[in-house]
């Protein structure tokens, strides 16, 4: 075997590891019908976005029915998508969330669309449209469904991740590599999101050749008091770092129109060295999408709930303990 189909088997290997051992055959597809289709999931809306989903829609071929639904959680856009898989003939549908980490509000909201989770994430049951009977439906799926990951610390990734630092400093191996994104607001999700993005910086800083790699995060989208909390966190915490050498800063972040973390003003005075290049396009991301697409489709259905069309489940009744601290609430 050479070493590009070497190459190949393993990253398919990695991206089934704890995947079932038994997947559900799909057997031959009638006239007409296809095996599979694929769902990609993203933000959308610039130019990078757009090479990216042509860019796997060239490399499916024709054969495998592919549509982009954006938002990447909107459940609209995502039926639409499903809808239009199935009436091109798919037989499974894959979806494939070109988001940087599982563990964030949007893949929980994703798994509750589509049937994989009981309850939708917290921030959805949070928005003022929660309990009515707005656009927060489980989705209605006629065909096995299942979901990949997200990218968190794919070798791919790394390897994207380890050229735009490289390009950063002369000598890597006397600086150190900072990765800076947005972390979701749960405690639960924020501290797996570190623990992942933490391998992914130490990963990415071995590849590049740094002495040393981590990941800090920013709270883009909380209240304005935890998001300058968080700024100024980071900042104090790259004042230290450089006072001990050179350091690289790459942002986690897929494109600068999907979700702005605002580096350039804020590292200003750092004496950092950061280019402010997003992610995408790259067309070793495309590959991602590619293996997890194809990786993904051997598995079994994975909806949990098949409520099709149904809102959300009614909220638990109040205790003593929730009435004490209901606003305006007397137990």
């Amino acid at each position: 075997m050479n070493t590009a189909a070497a190459s190949a088997s393993f990253l398919i290997a990695a991206l089934l590891a704890g995947a079932p051992a038994r997947a559900a055959s799909l057997g031959p597809a009638p006239l007409g019908e296809k095996p599979y289709g694929v769902l990609l999931l993203g933000e959308g809306g610039s130019q990078a976005w757009n090479d990216t989903i042509d860019g796997l829609r060239k490399a499916l071929g024709q054969k495998v029915p592919f549509d982009f639904s954006a938002g990447p959680a909107d459940s609209a856009n995502m039926q639409a998508g499903i809808d239009a898989l199935q009436e091109q003939g798919a037989r499974k549908i894959v979806v494939v969330p070109l988001l940087l980490s599982s563990y964030s509000e949007d893949m929980d909201q994703i798994r509750y669309l589509l049937g994989m989770r009981d309850r939708p994430s917290a921030s959805l049951m949070n928005a003022p449209h929660a309990h009515n009977d707005g656009p927060d439906r489980r989705l209605s799926v006629k065909v096995p469904i299942v979901l990949a990951k997200a990218l968190d610390d794919h070798p791919l990734l790394v390897a994207t991740l380890a050229d735009r630092a490289r390009a950063l400093v002369p000598r890597p191996d006397q600086a150190t590599l900072v990765l800076i994104g947005a972390a979701p607001a749960p405690k639960d999700a924020a501290r797996d999101w570190a623990s992942v993005m933490s391998d992914l910086a130490q990963k990415t800083a071995r590849q590049a050749g740094f002495r040393a790699g981590s990941a800090m995060a920013l709270h883009p989208e909380a209240e304005q008091r935890a998001r300058d909390r968080s700024r100024d966190a980071v900042v104090g915490a790259l004042r230290k770092l450089r006072v001990l050498g050179p350091v690289a800063v790459v942002p986690l972040e897929l494109s600068s129109g999907a979700e702005t973390l605002e580096l350039d003003s804020m590292l200003d005075g750092t004496m950092v060295s950061y280019d402010g290049k997003d992610i995408l396009p790259d067309l070793r991301i495309v590959h991602w999408a590619k293996l997890s697409a194809e990786a993904a489709a051997k598995l079994p259905d994975m909806r949990l709930f098949k409520d099709a069309g149904q809102g959300l489940p009614p909220p638990p009744p109040l205790t003593f303990e929730h009435k004490l601290t209901a606003p305006g609430g007397r137990p």
